[in-house]
């Protein structure tokens, strides 16, 4: 069993899991577990298409209580193609950004996924992507891939996940330009979350890496999904694989974690 303690963030400090969707801007994406239907909807990158920044829930997904929405082989999809919020922070080949997930009562279940997107340009949107899922019982691993493999921002790492099931994780990936971070953090009581990477505890990878998702050409994708599979929060290949509680998913240009401290 883990659990991660670290001195609160002072108010006003920006901690990414403190974000409400009032907050999102031409710099960041904020969607909160509001509603009790079958739809959601974030806030920010200047998104003003409703499409474009509704998440939509498929499998067992209970509806909103106390700030949380029960993902049982459930998932949140945000399959406009394509797609504004993944270009939000993933666009542009740019090689910093930022996404988090704000969860609780996270399974230990091997395939318990929490991100997932196939997409790339129009005439090929399958060569770009990432995968977040557990691939056993204790370990949790993030694949990204671009240019069809050929020009990945980093390599599969795999590093242990066991959260204890009644805890709040917050689990986060980002790059600051020169390396690439994935990680979580675990605690018995509700906060602010990771701030800082001494947070994380050894419980994240770091790769030295400046590529960003970018085509065969180095030009920044549109984000087209992949027909039938897409994009989504809890899902795997278009599949419903998500097994948490889910408070918040925020995406950001801006490095929320301080690398240096």
């Amino acid at each position: 069993m883990f659990n991660q303690w670290w001195q609160q963030p002072a108010a006003g400090s920006g901690a990414w899991s403190t974000l409400s969707e009032s907050d999102g801007d031409d710099e960041t994406f904020v969607l909160e577990m509001e509603g009790s239907g079958t739809t959601e909807v974030g806030s920010g990158f200047g998104i003003t298409t409703a499409a474009s920044k509704t998440f939509t829930a498929a499998g067992t997904v209970s509806a909103t209580s106390g700030g949380y929405r029960t993902l049982n082989n459930g998932k949140l999809d945000f399959n406009a193609s394509p797609s504004e919020v993944l270009a939000g922070f993933l666009g542009g080949a740019t090689n910093t950004w930022f996404w988090g997930l704000k969860m609780k009562d996270v399974a230990g279940d091997n395939g318990n996924s929490f991100l997932n997107f196939i997409g790339g340009t129009s005439g090929a949107s399958a060569d770009a992507g990432i995968y977040c899922r557990k691939n056993s019982s204790t370990t949790l691993q993030f694949t990204p891939f671009a240019n069809n493999g050929s020009s990945n921002p980093h390599s599969a790492q795999t590093i242990d996940f066991n959260p204890d099931s009644t805890h709040y994780v917050w689990l986060c990936h980002w790059s600051d330009g020169t390396t690439i971070k994935g990680g979580w953090v675990s605690s018995s009581t509700d906060g602010d979350g990771p701030t800082a990477l001494t947070d994380f505890g050894t419980n994240v990878f770091s790769v030295s890496s400046t590529t960003g998702f970018a085509d065969s050409s180095g030009n920044g994708y549109t984000f087209h999904l992949q027909s039938g599979t897409g994009a989504g929060i809890g899902q795997n290949n278009a599949n419903a694989k998500g097994k948490f509680k889910l408070n918040k998913f925020v995406a950001s240009t801006n490095v929320t974690i301080d690398n240096s401290a």
